[in-house]
């Protein structure tokens, strides 16, 4: 329970008591403070029940206190009084604790959430997450009615995320967490409405890795899914990046990557006889480094 204050206007009604018979006409602040716009008229002459106000859909006051400045005695029924109105609020308060935005989506990749605002993730899609981790990008995804599997090399990652996806879901099927290379993956053709690959393939050993990872998610991809990758580019840095061997280059934040550029992501997309379902978009990091996100539909 909290208390809030806020100014408001009242027009008395006759009475001879101090609290209980005025109707309540919100002022400008208190209505946008309660965002009440619309609904002011629908608060009763004093305190009701609260199933009153689950009637008429909004959040209820436990009860509410008017301090008047100036005699309630008054006459003059239309006669306009400045009130303090202090509003004890319970669980269903009309202005609840704010929302911790990890508690809901955990660490996830910000144009992996620019993806699931622009509805092209949706509730009982079966989703893959390619070189999953430890499921940074999957708290979202587990509570809210998605068919959740992931994908990683490493063994430790995978038992984390089956604990971590254990308490956030407990229908979640262990076995949707595997311990496998992407190049080289368990699952049936076709399988997943989604693929996520996110800082993965910047990893590949050299050409023909790429290749396979590529293949080998295109194969459990379904025919109208979506592919969503980010991954690092020399988009944008062509002249700061030191070439190496099997297209690693050293960058100027000091690491070394597989690097992509956009006649590559393009020759891909044609090869796969896909279609970019937006265009590629690169992020430059004050020349240090390039992230590029490759997002193409299956047909």
């Amino acid at each position: 329970m909290f208390r809030i204050s806020a100014t408001a206007t009242a027009r008395w009604r006759n009475s001879p008591e101090s609290f209980c018979t005025f109707r309540l006409w919100l002022f400008e602040e208190c209505i946008t403070r309660f965002s009440l716009v619309g609904q002011a008229s629908c608060l009763p002459d004093e305190p009701q029940a609260s199933s009153h106000y689950d009637q008429i859909g909004i959040p209820y006051p436990i009860e509410y206190q008017l301090l008047a400045f100036g005699s309630p005695r008054r006459q003059d029924a239309c006669a306009t009084s400045h009130l303090h109105l202090t509003l004890n609020m319970g669980e269903n308060s009309l202005m609840p604790e704010p929302i911790d935005p990890r508690k809901i989506f955990g660490e996830i990749d910000i144009y992996l959430f620019d993806q699931l605002l622009k509805g092209r993730l949706k509730p009982g899609m079966r989703i893959l997450d390619a070189g999953c981790g430890h499921g940074r990008n999957l708290r979202y995804f587990l509570t809210n009615g998605f068919d959740v599997c992931g994908v990683d090399g490493s063994a430790a990652a995978i038992q984390h995320l089956r604990s971590a996806a254990a308490e956030l879901y407990a229908g979640c099927a262990p076995e949707n967490f595997r311990a496998e290379n992407v190049e080289q993956m368990s699952f049936a053709d076709g399988d997943f409405d989604f693929i996520i690959c996110n800082a993965l393939l910047h990893f590949s050993k050299d050409d023909a890795h790429f290749e396979r990872m590529m293949l080998e998610m295109w194969r459990v991809l379904k025919s109208g899914g979506i592919f969503f990758a980010r991954l690092a580019s020399n988009i944008g840095i062509e002249t700061r990046v030191q070439p190496q061997q099997n297209r690693w280059f050293h960058l100027p934040d000091g690491s070394d990557r597989y690097l992509v550029d956009e006649t590559i992501l393009m020759n891909w997309t044609r090869r796969l006889g896909s279609e970019l379902i937006e265009p590629i978009k690169t992020v430059n990091v004050q020349n240090l480094r390039c992230m590029t996100t490759w997002v193409m539909r299956k047909r």
